[in-house]
């Protein structure tokens, strides 16, 4: 043999050499890390775009709740002001017929 076969026959060996499982789990774990962050990054995204929408469905009920509240609690201060004006205006015809009243007593004792 010549020194250019066993060149040749050598690097033939060295590229068809076995990978030790080290090398096997690290090229796994080189493909399967960033995939892995990926799936995970989407998945989390997803969650926390569901839990956005939950706190804004949330939100709006919670609004929807307040609207309401609102519109009944200025309901009753309006049905209340309105009571509170109809009891004046009987009060002040009730005041006005009695100054009636004392003015023809006043005119008819003269």
């Amino acid at each position: 043999m010549n020194s250019s076969t066993l060149i040749t026959s050598n690097n033939t060996n060295i590229n068809r050499r076995r990978y030790s499982v080290f090398e096997w789990i690290q090229l796994i774990a080189t493909i399967f890390i960033p995939v892995i962050i990926g799936v995970y990054t989407i998945i989390d995204n997803n969650n926390n775009t569901s839990i956005t929408m939950s706190n804004r469905m949330r939100d709006i009920k919670i609004a929807n709740i307040s609207r309401t509240s609102a519109y009944e609690i200025a309901e009753a201060n309006r049905l209340m002001e309105i009571h509170i004006a109809e009891q004046s205006r009987q009060k002040d015809r009730d005041l006005s017929i009695d100054q009636q009243h004392q003015i023809i007593l006043t005119n008819a004792s003269f």
